[in-house]
C-alpha cells in the first residue's frame, strides 16, 4: 500500500523543492501498477482503500461527461467498476460545494445575512452534496446548515480550518469528492465503526526535509467508547498495518511496563504518560525492503470528554531507542515526531477525527556526499510524504477495526502487548 501512495501523491502533496521522489534505485517502492496488481491479488480487500489513494490524486473532472480515461492506466487495470460514472459523480458533488463552501464562511466569519441568503438557496435547491452528507454527517444540506444555529457547532466550524490545514473551500471540494467515491464504491455495511478519509495534506520543507502531514476522517459510530479505545495509544498495536507494538512504560529510560489503565478512559489533566511504539513499514515485495523503528513517545495529553464527545491527544518523542533499514541497524533513526489526534462530534453518533504528524528522520550516512539518487542517507525523508500520510490514514481506517467495539478483547490486546514488551 506504501508504494501506492508513493505513485499517487498528486495534488495533495505540497512541497518547496524537497525530491520527495528521488529515491536510489535499489530502495525504490513499487510501481503503480505493481502495487495495485499486487493488491488486487493477494488483497482485494485492501483493493477499494488502494483505489480511494489513487483517486484523490487526479484532480476534479471539468465537465459533466465521465471520462475514464482521466485516471491511470493501472487503477483502470484492477477496477472493474465504471471510471467515468465516478467521474461524473464527482462532477455532481462539486456542482454546488461551492456556494455551501461560501455559507460555511460566512457563518465563521460572523456574516449573518450573508449566511441566511445562501443557506436560503441551498435549502431550496439542495445540491447533490446533500447526499454526501447524510451518508457520512447523518444530516442533509439543510439540516446541517440548520444546525449551525449552536453555537458551539458554529464554534467547532471555526476551527477546522486550522485542525485540518485546509480551507474551507478546499475542504468541501475534498468533501464532495469523498461522498462521489462513497456513491461510486460503498463500504461493507456491517463494519461497527465506517471510516470515510476526506482530507489529506501533505508538506515537506526542502531545506530541512520535515514532512508534516495532516489527515482527516468522518467517523460513523454508535458507541463513543468504541471511537475513545480506538484512539487510545497504548491499543495502536491491536488492529494496525504499521504499528507492531504498543505499551506504557515508566519513562523514556525505564521500559517497565506499569499496570495498564482502562482503555480509552483518558488520563488526568496535566498527568504525563510515556508509550513504548514498535513500527514496521515495508515498500517492496520481499521481507529486506522494510524498516523498523523504536521509540518512546511523551504523551503530553489524552483528554476524553465523554459529555461533550470530544477526544484530544497530544504527544512528542521523547526517545528513538534504535531502527533498523534494510541491512543497516543502528541507535536512533528520528529526530522529530510529534503531532496530534483530535475528535470531534459532527452530528449524531459522528465526529470528525483529525490526525497530524510532524516526522523527521536521521541522515543515516551524514559523512557521504550523495545527493538525490544516490543520497541513501535520507532516503527515509524523501520516502516520507508517501509513508507518512499511508501510516495516518491507515491508521485512521485501523480504528473501524471491530475489535474496538469490544472493550474485553482490547483489554486482552493491551495486557499481550504490556506482558510482552521488552524491559531495559
Amino acid at each position: 500500500m506504501l508504494s501506492v501512495y508513493y505513485g499517487s501523491l498528486g495534488r495533495q502533496m505540497e512541497t518547496t523543492g524537497a525530491p520527495a521522489m528521488m529515491m536510489p534505485p535499489a530502495v525504490r517502492p513499487l510501481s503503480l501498477e505493481d502495487a495495485l496488481d499486487r493488491i488486487a491479488r493477494r488483497f482485494p480487500e485492501r483493493l477499494r482503500d488502494a483505489a480511494w489513494r489513487v483517486v484523490r490524486a487526479v484532480p476534479a473532472p471539468r465537465s459533466p461527461t465521465g471520462d475514464a480515461a482521466r485516471y491511470p492506466a493501472a487503477l483502470r487495470k484492477v477496477v472493474d467498476r465504471d471510471l467515468g460514472e465516478l467521474d461524473e459523480l464527482r462532477w455532481q458533488y462539486r456542482n454546488g460545494s461551492g456556494v455551501f463552501a461560501a455559507a460555511l464562511v460566512a457563518n465563521v466569519r460572523g456574516r449573518t445575512p450573508e449566511f441566511e441568503e445562501l443557506s436560503g438557496l441551498l435549502k431550496r435547491s439542495p445540491p447533490a452534496l446533500s447526499r454526501a452528507l447524510k451518508a457520512m454527517l447523518g444530516m442533509t444540506v439543510p439540516e446541517f446548515l440548520d444546525s449551525l444555529a449552536d453555537r458551539t457547532a458554529a464554534a467547532q466550524l471555526s476551527k477546522l480550518e486550522s485542525e485540518v490545514g485546509l480551507d474551507l473551500s478546499r475542504y468541501a471540494g475534498e468533501f464532495a469528492d469523498a461522498g462521489a467515491f462513497l456513491d461510486w464504491w460503498p463500504p461493507r455495511p456491517d463494519e461497527t465503526m465506517t471510516i470515510y478519509p476526506t482530507a489529506c495534506v501533505i508538506m515537506q520543507d526542502c531545506h530541512t526535509l520535515v514532512t508534516t502531514v495532516t489527515a482527516t476522517s468522518l467517523v460513523s459510530c454508535e458507541d463513543f467508547g468504541t471511537l475513545a479505545r480506538a484512539v487510545d495509544p497504548q491499543c495502536w498495536a491491536c488492529a494496525s498495518d504499521v504499528i507492531t507494538g504498543s505499551r506504557y512504560v515508566r519513562g523514556c529510560r525505564d521500559l517497565r511496563s506499569p499496570e495498564p489503565p482502562e482503555p480509552g478512559r483518558g488520563l488526568q489533566e496535566g498527568a504525563v504518560r510515556f508509550l513504548a511504539e514498535d513500527v514496521t513499514v515495508s515498500w517492496g515485495m520481499d521481507d529486506v525492503q522494510s524498516g523498523s523503528f523504536r521509540n518512546v513517545l511523551r504523551i503530553d495529553r489524552f483528554a476524553v470528554d465523554e459529555e461533550n464527545r470530544r477526544i484530544d491527544l497530544d504527544f512528542s518523542l521523547a526517545r528513538s531507542i534504535d531502527s533498523r533499514i534494510l541491512w543497516d541497524e543502528r541507535p536512533g533513526g528520528i529526530l522529530v515526531d510529534q503531532g496530534f489526534i483530535k475528535a470531534r462530534p459532527m452530528g449524531p453518533d459522528r465526529w470528525r477525527v483529525t490526525n497530524h504528524k510532524v516526522l523527521l528522520f536521521s541522515d543515516r550516512s551524514p559523512n557521504v556526499a550523495g545527493q538525490g539518487l544516490s543520497d541513501f542517507g535520507e532516503m527515509l525523508n524523501y520516502l516520507a510524504p508517501a509513508a507518512m500520510s499511508w501510516w495516518l490514514e491507515s491508521e485512521l481506517s485501523s480504528a473501524g477495526d471491530e475489535i474496538y467495539s469490544d472493550p474485553q478483547r482490547v483489554r486482552d490486546c493491551v495486557r499481550r502487548h504490556t506482558n510482552g514488551g521488552a524491559d531495559g
